[in-house]
């Protein structure tokens, strides 16, 4: 209470001094005026004036700041000033503004209505605060104007842009941007086969990869499942239930449930053919891919591998190669072969579709045909289950032969086959072994007789031995190649399937057992055939061109 007094007399002794000055100024620490602009002048060579230093918070809370306020601002480290617009600054501690934030910090994604995320950025050289926009629906919890925030996001999906700049007394940085994905993750999946097929295996597939799955199958086998991908069977045909919860790596979580249709046959063929390759070698698995699409079937050497998709009975029907065309006549025509038979789901089935032996443009008796390929169908161990004969080839005074469809391959034209004097024709394979070769006879002629086609188990028989040309065509269980063509004697090549390549005469056909070569100018053998299947229907000379093989499934 002393001490007010003391003030108060003070401030009364010197009142009447102070007013007296107001007239002429001040200048504090010295006896001189001021300046005469100055009203207040401060002197003094020991130090200087010293601001008052405030935050931007604490500048802030200045209640009506008067225009003209001078402040050292701790927060931008500016000198500032009130203008009529509000604060700006006279000078500050920077040259020029910052560099843009190098990266944010945070989480990639998120589920919607998620709340304290944070995000950050590193430090900028230079910055004394970040300004940093979010979208309107989203709301800014802490952190504005600082290196981190945290915010809350709406129950709204969508992508998100965060922006943030540096900034300092001299400016702002450009906004460096991040995106944040903002949706549940989807709980939508497929089904393969579809509808299910009764006690084969269904596979299941998430549209979300890379989360957890709680899958639930009712009346399935299993019930339930955690796998990505959960195969499952049902016995009882009807429409089930299948329930899916997906949980991303945010730890959102959606779920979904699907009817599914459960059938006990679903009817389908596929066909296949020699995928636009000709010749000796059967097709690649580019040309295949493009046929029939990519993962259809396998190709090895030319023979297709195809898995059985579902457990039940197919229909299959094989069709053998024509022959090639010659001397002015047709080839034979191929067999065609007809059976069902019980496959199981996930079986690998071996097909080899023949091809159309070589066609001469002549009409003399050595432009003669070459002979047509065999198709087979067998069990991935090579166990046979239908083969369709190929067609011989034509002679200049013949047309060839059709694929037959007993197990024993035709002989050529010439006096039923049967080799002779004066060059006789060879005689058809027996069985499933190959072609005998033509016989020359007796009269010493030269190796132009026609060739044998490949059987199931054994090759061809050659058109002579010594200094020939190996043309035979081999047998399924050796890699069914055609025979090569007698470039000697302007020859064609032989039908991927066995069928034989000729040089002067008709060639035999491939197939189950193989067709005999021509001896003069008649027609070469066709392939024989096999049907180990139930319900068969076998013709013989009824495809024309490539050969080709059909499945359907034939449902209850």
């Amino acid at each position: 209470m002393n001490g007010l007094r003391f003030v108060a007399s003070c401030v009364a002794l010197l009142l009447p001094s102070l007013l007296g000055l107001q007239a002429q100024g001040v200048n504090i620490g010295s006896n001189q005026p001021p300046h005469p602009t100055a009203t207040l002048e401060v002197s003094g060579t020991q130090g200087g004036l010293l601001l008052p230093r405030l935050t931007t918070v604490q500048r802030n809370q200045l209640v009506s700041p008067s225009i003209g306020l001078v402040i050292y601002n701790l927060t931008t480290e500016c000198v500032e000033s009130y203008f009529p617009t509000g604060w700006g600054a006279l000078r500050c501690n920077c040259t020029a503004p910052p560099s843009p934030p190098s990266q944010v910090i945070g989480v990639s994604s998120a589920c919607p209505g998620a709340s304290n995320l944070v995000f950050s950025v590193s430090p900028v050289a230079g910055a004394t605060s970040y300004q940093w926009t979010i979208p309107g629906q989203d709301t800014l919890v802490q952190g504005q104007g600082t290196s981190s925030i945290t915010i809350n996001l709406s129950a709204l999906s969508g992508n998100r842009t965060l922006q943030v700049a540096a900034i300092n007394g001299c400016g702002s940085s450009a906004n460096t941007s991040y995106t944040l994905a903002v949706s549940p993750p989807s709980a939508l999946f497929s089904v393969n086969p579809s509808p299910v097929i009764t006690n084969n295996p269904a596979s299941f597939s998430p549209s979300q990869v890379g989360a957890t799955y709680v899958w639930t199958f009712a009346g399935g086998t299993p019930a339930t499942s955690n796998a990505s991908n959960p195969s499952v069977t049902w016995s009882t045909p009807g429409s089930y239930v299948v329930d899916l919860t997906v949980t991303d790596g945010a730890g959102c979580a959606t779920s979904a449930s699907q009817n599914i249709t459960v059938t006990n046959c679903v009817a389908q063929s596929w066909t296949f053919t020699q995928c636009s390759a000709t010749g000796r070698s059967g097709p690649s698995q580019s040309q295949c891919n493009t046929a029939y699409g990519p993962g259809v079937v396998t190709v090895t050497s030319g023979v297709q591998f195809w898995t059985v998709p579902a457990t039940g009975t197919y229909r299959i029907t094989a069709n053998g190669a024509q022959g090639g065309n010659g001397g002015g006549r047709t080839g034979g025509l191929g067999a065609s072969m007809r059976g069902d038979f019980t496959l199981t789901a996930g079986s690998v089935i071996k097909i080899l579709v023949g091809q159309q032996g070589g066609n001469r443009v002549g009409s003399s008796a050595n432009d003669a045909g070459a002979g047509g390929g065999g198709s087979f169908v067998t069990l991935n161990d090579n166990t046979p289950l239908i083969v369709a004969g190929g067609g011989g080839g034509a002679g200049s005074t013949q047309n060839g032969l059709p694929g037959a469809t007993g197990l024993n391959g035709t002989g050529s034209g010439f006096s039923s086959g049967q080799g002779g004097v004066n060059g006789g024709g060879g005689g058809g394979g027996q069985n499933g072994t190959a072609g005998t070769q033509s016989t020359p006879g007796g009269n010493g002629s030269s190796c132009s007789y026609g060739a044998g086609g490949g059987g199931f188990y054994t090759n061809g028989g050659e058109n002579c031995s010594g200094s020939a040309p190996n043309i035979k065509g081999l047998s399924f269980l050796s890699g069914g190649l055609g025979g090569p063509a007698d470039t000697g004697r302007s020859g064609v090549e032989g039908g991927f399937g066995g069928g034989a390549g000729v040089g002067h005469r008709a060639a035999g056909g491939g197939g189950w057992s193989g067709g005999g070569g021509d001896g003069d100018s008649y027609g070469g053998g066709g392939g024989g055939s096999f049907n180990n299947g139930s319900n068969p229907v076998n013709t013989s000379g009824v495809q024309s061109g490539h050969g080709s093989v059909i499945f359907q499934r034939i449902c209850p």
